[in-house]
């Protein structure tokens, strides 16, 4: 989600075990603000790289 021209916000779902054993869904937001180079705003949990790497992607900034 673009919050500003240089401000996206990408939300990360997760889940955890809860005490009954099933599984709560949750989400995180982790930010990447753009300019001259991007800079990474709390990164989420274990496996949000996937995530993160994708929203660059689409928006032009990541890897080719």
């Amino acid at each position: 989600m673009q919050i500003t021209r240089h401000v996206h916000a990408i939300k990360i779902p997760f889940s955890l075990m809860g005490n009954s054993g099933g599984r709560i869904e949750r989400y995180v937001h982790s930010y990447l603000i753009y300019g001259r180079d991007v800079c990474l705003v709390d990164c989420g949990g274990a496996g949000s790289e996937t995530i993160i790497f994708d929203h660059m992607k689409a928006t032009g900034k990541g890897s080719k």
